[in-house]
């Protein structure tokens, strides 16, 4: 038993006696749980990961139920449980698993783990939705191993959804407390997260009245902690890494078959990160001392804009699994010329998907816009905005651009709906329009990356266009950067072709270097499918 998790035990146990005080309908019930933590405590070894995810899941709703103000009504506590089986013992079909050769959990843990830097004695809180089961009881594993206190709070969107809709205006109030004391327990945050739309138990009338009451009760507490996790100079700043594991209705989205998805989102987690990140530092170098950019490709895209005075973030995965990018922001008001992004694009927060989006820029400013499909979603954001007073500093906000990054990911290298890994597709860029992210990169004071433009919320929503296979080219003051997707050497900027081998290659670059590789990567190099995608 390590100390953190006998630290944990008494924690829990601590906070079951305040709910029985307060919450004498549920004291039985509280009474159970309390045992279960004190057999959990009172083991040698350290726990069976599922059984502890389990008492922690139970716990969870107790805390959720109590608080919130119910804890006097068993009756539904009793009918909420009928009708929401716990997550995890939600069918194991529907949760996602990995294939038996490849990338292994562990390695996938293992990066998770690395990304946000756990010490001994912090507590990070795993926020996970029930489909992430066998990744959330390896993390807890290797959690307990490295004796590092470890929550989770998994999405139990079923259960969540009928409280709500059965709790006052004041009961919300008060689940919002919930959740403002499991932030302050918390130092850092990994959160594995689905975008599959969730099973809904209530009527659409009942869910959007819901949304709009759940709204106006924590829409300040969550913008005070997401700018507590977006700001990198805040005092009490909150570290976190986030990735969203593949669905079917991802794969279906992007027209692939689900195990061969599954198996492109694994081996883009597991990348050779320090030599990817050693070439886009090359890089960054020429794109911090350049001006002006031009960027082309077949489609018709033709964008020219200046970056002068802003400089560039090497993201890797300390943030996002997988990585990678390089992005910074325009001169606001320097964009001129037309984007033209094939294929689909998925509305953040929302469902709906946009096609063949093609926007028309004056001076900064979209003044056209078109799709294929969906075009009425892409009005709505264009234009909303445009309602607000024309001396709001956030009028028109998005019409302008707030990034532009360029993917850099090796094994991603087609064009994707999936809003979290087309940022990082290679041989390709992406502009988005709204907020503009602030200054200092994972603390660092020299990435300038404020443009001025600032969108109502924050919104932020990536428009990714390919470069690869579409006769692409990025230019920088002159100099020809890429060509067709691929990285070149341009001795006038000090970049030599071994520089961006490992963008262009990957793993297969630091093989011809004659440095080890995976052995999955080894056996899938004799893969036809493979040397064709090569």
């Amino acid at each position: 038993m390590t100390s953190s998790f006998n630290m944990l035990c008494s924690e829990k146990r601590s906070r079951l006696q305040q709910l029985k005080e307060s919450a004498p309908a549920m004291a039985g019930l509280i009474g159970e749980i309390d045992m279960e933590w004190q057999r959990l405590q009172s083991q040698s070894h350290l726990p069976d990961s599922a059984d502890f995810l389990h008492v922690a899941h139970i716990t969870q709703r107790l805390e959720m139920y109590c608080m919130s103000g119910h804890g006097h009504d068993r009756a539904l506590w009793e009918y909420l449980a009928s009708v929401t089986p716990p997550a995890w013992q939600a069918d194991s079909r529907e949760h996602f698993t990995f294939p038996k050769s490849g990338v292994s959990k562990d390695k996938i843990a293992a990066h998770l783990l690395k990304s946000i830097e756990a010490k001994p004695q912090e507590h990070v809180e795993v926020r996970a939705d029930a489909f992430a089961k066998e990744v959330v009881e390896t993390l807890t594993d290797q959690f307990f191993r490295q004796n590092i206190a470890v929550e989770c709070r998994v999405s139990d969107t079923e259960f969540t959804d009928l409280l709500m809709h059965h709790s006052s205006d004041a009961q919300l109030t008060k689940l919002v407390d919930w959740y403002r004391d499991r932030d302050l327990w918390t130092d850092k945050i990994i959160a594995l997260r689905t975008t599959a739309e969730p099973s809904k138990i209530l009527t659409p009338a009942q869910e959007t009245q819901r949304l709009e009451r759940w709204k106006a009760a924590s829409d300040s507490f969550f913008a005070a902690e997401g700018k507590r996790r977006q700001d990198f100079n805040h005092p009490n700043y909150q570290p976190w890494i986030l990735t969203y594991l593949p669905t079917r209705y991802e794969a279906a989205l992007d027209q692939m078959e689900y195990e061969p998805y599954k198996t492109l989102y694994l081996e883009a987690c597991d990348q050779p990160w320090e030599a990817i990140e050693q070439a886009q530092a090359k890089l960054i170098q020429a794109l911090d001392a350049g001006k002006e950019m031009h960027i082309t490709n077949s489609d018709g895209t033709d964008l020219r804009f200046s970056i002068e005075g802003h400089s560039f973030a090497n993201s890797m995965v300390r943030r996002n699994l997988p990585g990678s990018e390089m992005f910074s922001a325009p001169v606001k008001t320097s964009v001129n010329g037309r984007i033209v992004a094939k294929g689909g694009h998925k509305i953040v927060g929302q469902k709906e998907v946009v096609r063949d989006i093609t926007y028309d820029i004056v001076d900064g400013r979209i003044t056209e816009w078109q799709a294929t499909e969906n075009k009425d979603a892409l009005d709505t954001i264009i234009t909303k905005t445009d309602r607000l007073p024309s001396n709001d500093p956030q009028f028109e906000a998005n019409r302008y651009f707030g990034e532009i990054g360029f993917g850099t990911n090796p094994q991603l290298r087609q064009s994707m709906v999936n809003g979290f890994l087309t940022e990082k597709i290679s041989g390709s860029f992406h502009m988005a329009i709204g907020d503009s992210y602030n200054n200092g990169y994972l603390g660092n004071p020299n990435v300038k990356l404020d443009n001025g433009n600032k969108a109502p919320g924050g919104f932020h929503w990536d428009i990714t266009t390919m470069l690869r296979g579409k006769d692409g080219e990025i230019w920088l003051d002159g100099h020809l950067l890429q060509k067709d997707g691929e990285w070149l050497a341009v001795p006038a900027l000090g970049i030599a072709q071994e520089d961006v081998a490992v963008l262009n290659n990957g793993w297969d670059a630091l093989r011809d270097a004659g440095k080890p590789i995976p052995a999955y990567w080894e056996k899938a190099l004799t893969n036809p499918a493979r040397v064709q995608q090569r």
